[in-house]
């Protein structure tokens, strides 16, 4: 999307637009487009100044202050504050802004300085997690396009995949063996993915077979590696049929299964008429529960 209108910039900023209007009158900022019938527009320049300026303001800056500074100085200043993780707020934000200007670099910047000062799991629970439902809400509302939740999606499964293999590499000997899995047509895995990385990290062993997993898949494998625990995630409505003829075959070739349950279609209440009665975790809290 090239342009939005004030009520994507109160979504993508948190600045509510009865705000934005009032520093319009009073600090002629921002300074917005106007369509030939009058209606207020702003392109990607004003997106990312705003975004700057709600950083710098969530850090408790006086707007009059902020306001004196040049376009370049509040971007500086804000950059500043990707070094600090005081507030969840902060690196929030400056991912929404590098995001909408597909910027990867500072992207994988700011996600990186999150894992290194407070680890992988504060990155994910207390960042990354708020960031993308954010994000979803945002192109559900038809804000922005759905290229840039698969742009920043796909930065993030890189870093759970890297982080999952370091842990996995130096291993001699495992306690429990788990197979991770997204049914046939199910494609969102950031969930999955971190559930990988918390079962390795915590000292097990697992089978990670990803994205659209069908019945012919499992079944070439049970034998060679007998799982203790399957973990199935579940959040498009598209697929439920083929999920469910999945878990009764495990069911059936796995007589002693305990599979674990994930994604918003298990979480939430789902029809009884599926007669499902394995455990469901609906935080990562309750996975790590398990592993320790």
């Amino acid at each position: 999307m090239d342009f939005f209108s004030i009520k994507d910039i109160e979504r993508l900023t948190g600045i509510r637009a009865h705000t934005l209007r009032i520093w319009e009158q009073r600090f002629n900022f921002p300074q917005p487009k106007r369509t030939a019938t009058n209606i207020r527009y702003y392109d990607h320049h004003d997106l990312q100044l705003l975004l700057n300026v709600s950083t710098l303001k969530d850090k408790g800056i006086r707007i009059s202050s902020i306001l004196s500074l040049s376009p370049e100085e509040i971007c500086n200043k804000a950059a500043e504050f990707t070094q600090s993780l005081d507030s969840e707020n902060t690196p929030r934000h400056m991912l929404r802004c590098a995001m909408m200007n597909l910027d990867e670099k500072n992207f994988d910047k700011i996600l990186s300085n999150c894992i290194i000062q407070k680890g992988m799991e504060y990155a994910m629970m207390d960042v990354v997690f708020p960031f993308l439902q954010s994000v979803g809400s945002m192109w559900q509302t038809n804000t922005v396009s759905p290229s840039y939740e698969h742009f920043a999606s796909n930065i993030i499964r890189n870093k759970l995949i890297v982080a999952s293999d370091t842990h996995h590499s130096y291993r001699i000997s495992y306690t429990r063996n788990f197979i991770l899995l997204l049914p046939d047509g199910e494609l969102h895995e950031i969930g999955l993915l971190f559930a990988n990385y918390m079962v390795r990290a915590a000292g097990h062993k697992s089978l990670y077979l990803g994205q659209s997993t069908t019945l012919d898949d499992i079944r070439g494998f049970m034998n060679s590696f007998p799982p203790d625990y399957w973990i199935i995630s579940l959040t498009s409505t598209i697929n439920t049929d083929s999920a469910l003829r999945l878990i009764r075959t495990i069911e059936q070739q796995d007589a002693e299964a305990r599979i674990l349950l994930t994604g918003n279609l298990f979480t939430s209440e789902h029809p009884k008429s599926w007669k499902l009665n394995h455990p469901v975790i609906r935080q990562p809290e309750d996975l790590k529960k398990l592993l320790h």
